[in-house]
């Protein structure tokens, strides 16, 4: 897409209307050598550091601290809670455990009165109960006033297969019904995890539906995958359950069955992951069974014939294909015939390998609780990061999703209202992933009074890797700031307009002594005006 450039002149607090898509163009490196200032808990401001009749542009470079231990909130990342937003008015609980993602089913078989014994009612109609979607809306209405996001998942069954190929006329308009709502809700919607297809909305146990050698099965599971990339918005990943799930919509995106059309490009990167049994066994309980797929030697395979270490390595080169943009998680699972306590857990080491090897987004903190003890009881050293002794839990509290740290800056100190302001800063993504959704990426100026929030439209936030990342930039102040000694900070709002202000939706650094969490932004040092 294309975003026009801010005008140098910028008043105070700039919003921008921000499209659904948000890319950049990639980091600048940058080559300078001014004066350094370490930045510590008691680091005088930079006035005292300036001559009040210095009158000239001047530079500073600053260190900053990084902070290797806190486990702080920060948004579109981390463990998740589960809870089911049409029943629920209040998710303040969820915030309070440090907490951003709740993930809910949209129980669809509760309001439909769709059970084991009777999976479909020949009384269902192509609306929805208003009900349903009444409570969702609620549901959601919550989740933003608690500053949080959400996971949804539509399912037609809980633990059975419902008739969904049989009556898909119907299921189509009640899509249309669900997805209009998430798409009017599409700010606080992380993520949309498939569902609808077999119990728990997890696409198995529905005959040549979700047999993955089936070819006829597999139009339809196109025709239904498609539908919902059309319905929702196109700054919305939308998780599959399975790998080869994944692997054959990727081949008929672009070899779409007859009467359908071809995934955009835009649709293609939306595709995402969700494990539901991550970790659970050596196949993850499924997810990496070897099997028979029907596209195997039409996408270059020698075999339709695919092992477990194929799909794993599939997934790894997919995952870092992507460049950090393909969302991934799940949660784990257990086999009810397991006797002891940790009877067939991989070892919690293993999980933390692989969840930076799937560049891991969220995970279930609730399910299953066995697994999660495990991780919980295993202490692992400190890191050559500079990460305490702690437990695995702890370790994967941290690092899920993102986790930027601040290397230094260097920037001018000094300058008139109007001069050219120049900024070099170093990042480092300390986390198993990157930011999956576009975010933007401003230089605030805040002196109490007036704030002005330069966007840096050059910069591209999913390049922000576990190596370091160094940005530039410069431009001109606005000529209307007010002398005197301002605040200059890095801000990473969420796009959304309506959630652009709040603190709780922006990016806190890795850092310690950088984040406001007043303003929601990182600061670097200070600017004096004259």
């Amino acid at each position: 897409m294309n975003i026009k450039k801010i005008s140098k002149k910028i008043s105070v607090v700039l919003f921008i209307a921000l499209m659904p898509n948000l890319f950049f163009t990639a980091c600048a490196n940058t080559n300078s050598n001014p004066e350094n200032i370490e930045n510590t808990p008691d680091n005088s401001t930079l006035a005292d550091n300036i001559s009040e009749n210095s009158n000239q542009p001047a530079v500073a470079k600053f260190i900053y601290e990084g902070d290797f231990s806190s486990a702080f909130s920060n948004p579109e990342r981390g463990y998740y809670k589960r809870a089911d937003v049409t029943k629920s008015s209040d998710f303040s609980y969820v915030s309070d455990l440090n907490i951003t993602i709740v993930h809910s089913y949209i129980p669809i078989y509760n309001y439909l009165n769709l059970t084991k014994e009777n999976p479909w009612n020949e009384n269902i109609t192509e609306k929805l109960p208003a009900v349903l979607l009444e409570n969702l809306q609620t549901g959601l209405d919550a989740i933003r006033n608690a500053g949080l996001k959400v996971i949804l998942r539509p399912a037609y069954a809980w633990d059975w297969t419902p008739p969904i190929a049989e009556h898909w006329n119907i299921i189509q308009n009640h899509l249309a019904q669900i997805n209009n709502i998430i798409s009017k809700n599409a700010d606080i919607v992380m993520g949309l995890e498939t569902g609808v297809l077999g119990p728990w909305g997890e696409w198995h146990s529905d005959g040549i539906y979700t047999d993955a050698n089936s070819q006829k099965g597999a139009d339809f599971r196109y025709e239904l995958f498609k539908y919902i990339l059309d319905t929702t918005p196109d700054n919305l990943p939308v998780m599959l359950r399975y790998p080869y799930f994944i692997k054959e919509m990727r081949y008929l995106g672009v070899n779409p069955p007859e009467s359908q059309n071809n995934m955009t490009e835009t649709q293609l990167y939306r595709i995402g992951y969700h494990d539901d049994s991550f970790m659970t066994d050596e196949n993850d309980w499924g997810s990496y069974n070897p099997r028979q797929v029907w596209w195997g030697k039409l996408n270059g395979l020698k075999s339709n014939n695919i092992s477990n270490a194929m799909f794993r390595q599939w997934m790894k080169d997919e995952m870092y294909n992507s460049n950090g943009g393909m969302m991934m998680g799940g949660e784990t699972e257990w086999d009810d015939k397991a006797t002891l306590k940790h009877e067939n857990s991989i070892p919690p080491l293993r999980v933390l390998q692989e969840m930076s090897d799937m560049q891991t987004t969220y995970m279930s903190t609730d399910y299953n609780p066995k697994h999660i003890d495990l991780w919980r009881e295993t202490n692992i050293p400190a890191s050559d990061k500079g990460e305490p002794a702690e437990t695995v839990y702890e370790r994967i509290e941290r690092r899920l999703g993102y986790r930027l740290r601040l290397i230094d800056a260097e920037f001018t100190t000094s300058q008139t209202a109007g001069g050219e302001f120049k900024i070099d800063f170093t990042i480092i993504n300390d986390g198993f992933a990157g930011i999956i959704k576009g975010r933007p990426l401003y230089v605030v100026f805040d002196d109490g009074a007036n704030r002005y929030d330069i966007f840096l439209y050059n910069t591209n936030v999913y390049c922000l890797t576990s190596e370091e990342n160094k940005i530039n930039a410069v431009f001109e102040l606005p000529e209307e700031m007010q002398k005197g000694v301002y605040t200059v900070a890095l801000w990473l709002p969420d796009p959304a307009e309506n959630l652009h202000a709040r603190p709780e939706y922006s990016v806190r650094f890795a850092n310690k002594n950088v984040w406001d969490n007043k303003k929601g932004y990182n600061k670097l040092g200070e600017i004096v005006v004259y």
